[in-house]
């Protein structure tokens, strides 16, 4: 759940981005932003498989790019263009190591703001959006979340196996044309679906180790 997980990152971070002068120096966000980099760092870089037993870098002219492999598919030699759905490890491995640098990088920029807890309370700032169940207000990241969900749900973001909406009840009708995936999963991969578990560790667990208790006013 790589990619739902970055999704949340971004979205926190974008709650909460600002001009970095406004953020101030806040005690250790400097030592939090180096351990981050100093993981991405010393994280293995994409490898080739020739063998159960031979590993080598794959030379940057050798990896298929999303553009390539897009092309490939219109000439009918591949299908559907995207480096996650394939099941070819070199590809699967890469497409998994880009997603973990977003995330990453995303969690940087998250930790350079105090936690602005306001950001995720619901009804604690005004927005227009309110659940059809019980008539309670969104908070702000849940409003951020399903438009743009509503958006991203309108180019068939969410008709692809390997992407799964936090609000699929809630998505809108499609304004371009369905895709034919190839069926790479076991049917009952469409039951598996974790991203209340993503939502709660991001807000209960990774939040609070990134960011210091605070309110800094920076909420998008």
């Amino acid at each position: 759940k790589l990619a739902t997980m970055e999704l949340v990152a971004s979205v926190g971070r974008r709650c909460c981005l600002a001009s970095r002068e406004s953020s101030g120096s806040f005690p250790g966000r400097r030592r939090r932003q180096q351990l981050l980099l100093r993981h991405l760092a010393q994280r293995p870089r994409p490898w080739h498989c020739d063998g159960p037993h031979h590993h080598t870098r794959s030379p940057p002219s050798q990896r298929a790019s999303p553009r390539a492999l897009a092309v490939k598919q219109e000439r009918g030699s591949n299908p559907v263009g995207s480096p996650s759905l394939s099941l070819d490890l070199n590809q699967v491995r890469e497409a998994l190591i880009r997603m973990e640098d977003s995330i990453i990088f995303a969690i940087i920029e998250r930790s350079q703001f105090l936690k602005n807890e306001k950001v995720y309370e619901s009804g604690a700032i005004s927005v227009p959006g309110f659940s059809p169940a019980n008539g309670k207000q969104h908070s702000m990241v849940e409003y951020l979340l399903r438009e743009t969900e509503q958006m991203h749900g309108r180019v068939r973001r969410y008709t692809s196996p390997d992407e799964h909406a936090f609000y699929p009840d809630d998505l809108p009708y499609l304004v371009l044309p369905p895709i034919e995936y190839p069926s790479l999963l076991h049917p009952y991969a469409e039951n598996i679906n974790i991203n209340d578990q993503v939502m709660k560790v991001y807000f209960e667990e990774l939040l609070p180790r990134i960011c210091n208790d605070g309110d800094d006013g920076n909420y998008g």
